[in-house]
This record gives structure tokens, sequence and C-alpha cells, in this order.
């Protein structure tokens, strides 16, 4: 009976080893067949590295050519200050000229006013020295009289016809010098009209430049979308350092492993250019979780 009992527990303990044994090899096969889905998600993973890496070097060297194109502009800017500077002196210079023309002009018109004042004064005064001479009446010499008269009348008319054409020649002088000032002042200010417009588009080029300088100054900035599986084994992979955390925000070192065992399973990056912006977007971390009768 010891015999057979012995015989039993001797089978009894290789039919459990050979259980065992078939549950190990099956545990074995799941545990290679999720070793080799890492090793495609590794792979597939560090693709997506080198691409990123790739777009990184494209996007630095479009930083680099943005950083010439602004040294450029500046240069401009400075090239555009100095020119407005220039024509703001100008402008004023003329606008002081404008300023002495209308002062000028109106000095002359006074004069012009005065001297007209003066001339209708001596008209006046003519017709009352001839009608105070035609209104004689005296009968006795009336012969006499208008023979002085006409005498006296002629040696006057021809003082007044010379005094007349005098008048009239300066006030064809003056006029003459009113319209050439006239004109003068017209092209000052038609030159004044054009400077100013030149100082408002050098302003507007001004402008767009300071905002292209602008739009140029924005940094590269390069984040990441990592997602992680946890425990395991991989190759170690060159990242940038990211910022860590708690459990599901695992952080990385500089060689790309995560300080809690994460593996690198997945990343994706992309590049936007807006306009003269460069934004070279960022990874998202996320975390895989593996259930422990898995690991």
């Amino acid at each position: 009976m010891a015999g057979i009992d012995t015989q039993k527990q001797l089978l009894s303990l290789i039919r459990d080893f050979t259980s065992e044994r078939s549950r190990g090899e099956q545990r074995v096969v799941g545990l290679k067949k999720r070793i080799e889905i890492l090793q495609s998600e590794v792979e597939a993973a560090n693709s997506e590295v080198e691409k990123a890496k790739r777009i990184k070097e494209v996007a630095e060297e479009e930083l680099n050519g943005y950083e010439v194109e602004l040294s450029l502009n500046d240069a401009t800017i400075q090239s555009l200050e100095a020119r407005i500077s220039l024509l703001q002196d100008e402008v004023t210079t003329i606008g002081s000229e404008v300023d002495a023309l209308k002062n000028k002009e109106g000095l002359l018109r006074d004069q012009f006013i005065s001297q007209m004042e003066e001339l209708n004064k001596e008209i006046r005064e003519f017709q009352k020295t001839v009608d105070s001479s035609l209104s004689s009446d005296d009968g006795i010499g009336i012969t006499a009289n208008v023979k002085a008269s006409e005498d006296g009348s002629g040696a006057d008319l021809e003082a007044i016809k010379g005094m007349l054409s005098e008048v009239n020649s300066q006030l064809a002088k003056e006029e003459e010098g009113y319209l050439a000032e006239q004109k003068i002042q017209e092209q000052l200010q038609k030159e004044l009209d054009d400077y100013e417009k030149k100082m408002s588009l050098m302003e507007a080029i001004t402008d767009k430049t300071n905002s292209v300088q602008v739009l140029t100054r924005y940094p590269l900035i390069l984040l990441a979308d990592i997602g992680f599986t946890w425990g395991g084994a991989a190759k170690e992979m060159p990242m940038p350092t990211l910022r860590g955390g708690k459990f599901g925000s695992p952080e990385l070192t500089s060689s790309g492993r995560s300080r809690y065992g994460g593996v690198l399973v997945k990343s994706r990056s992309h590049l936007w250019l807006l306009g003269k912006r460069l934004i070279y977007s960022g990874l998202k971390m996320r975390v895989l979780w593996i259930p422990a009768n898995e690991k």
C-alpha cells in the first residue's frame, strides 16, 4: 500500500510538472509575442524620432534664414528712419519758407491797398479842382479866365496823365510781383504736399517692416508627443529633457528613458509655418499600462 501511495504521488507530481511546464511554455510564447510587438513599436518610434530630427534641422535652417532676414530688416529700418528724419527737416524748412511768403504776401497786399487808397484820394482832389475851375462865372473876364483855365487845366491834365501812367506802371509791377510770389507759394505748397506724402509712405513702410521684424523674432518652440509602455527595456534614444511629474506623467532623462522604467513607443511632431512664425509643436505625454500578469 505504501508503494502504491508513493507511485500515485509520483504520478501526481509528474502531471503537475507537465501542466506547469505547458503553462510556462504558453506564457513564454505570449511573452515572445509581446516582445516582438514592443520591438516593432520601438522601431516605429525610432523612425518617428528620426523624422522629428530632420524636421528640427529644417526648422533650424529656416530660423537661421529668418535671422539673416531680420538683420537686413534692421538695416533697412535704420536707413528709413534716417530718410524720415531728413524729410522731416526738409518739411520744417519748407514750412518756415511758406510762412515767410505768407507774411510777405500780407505786407504786399496791405501796401497795394494803401497805394490804391492814395490814388483814389488824388483822383477825388483832381475832380474837385476841375469842378471848381469850371464853376467860375465871373462875367467881366470870362474869355480870359476860360483861356487861362484851359492853359492851367492842360498843364494839370498832363501832370495827372503822367501821374496816372506812373501809378499804372507801378500797379503793373506790383501785380507782376504778386503773381510771381503767388506762383512761388503754390510751388512750395506743392513740394510740401509731396514731402508729406513721402513721409506718410516712409512711415507705412517702417510700420510694415517693424511688424515683419516682430514676427521673425518668435522663438523656435520644440515640444514632444511621446507614449510610454510601463516596464520592459528598450534601446535608449536621444530626446530633449522634458519636465517630469508623478505617475502617469513619466519623466525623461537626457538619454530618452523614463526614470520610472517607461519605454518610448510612439513619437509625433508637426511643423507649422504661419506667416513669419516658426512653431515646432509638441509631444504630449501618455502612459500605456500593462497588467501585472503580462510583465
